[in-house]
């Protein structure tokens, strides 16, 4: 049996779509193999510094150059982090991401 860890970010964020500006809160769940305490630790500063600390309380249009010109939904946001968290942390068996924006809105996307 295979262990494994899930981390939960939360960070808010908006853009401006169809003539509207759309802000919600986020919490993004990162699903991987056990780490060490150590390993952990490294993994949510790293993800912290490159990904959350970036996007969080940012416009994704105006601030994020990864969203100029596309279309924002939660899967496209999680194909982006998923980019950027294999560039930053390689040595991660990343699993799963999941985004949740409320109660009835969670996307997946197994890996």
């Amino acid at each position: 049996m295979k262990w494994e860890l899930t981390k939960y970010f939360s960070f808010s964020s908006s853009f401006e779509q169809d003539g509207k500006v759309i802000g919600h809160n986020y919490r993004l769940g990162l699903t991987l193999d056990r780490l060490t305490a150590e390993a952990e630790n490294l993994f949510v500063s790293k993800i912290q510094t490159h990904l959350i600390s970036k996007i969080h309380s940012q416009d994704l249009r105006l601030h994020t150059p990864w969203f100029e010109g596309r279309r924002i939904d939660e899967e496209s946001l999680l194909l982006k982090f998923s980019e950027i968290i294999s560039q930053h942390c390689p040595e991660i068996s990343l699993r799963r991401l999941s985004l949740e924006r409320d109660s009835k809105t969670v996307v997946t996307l197994q890996l």
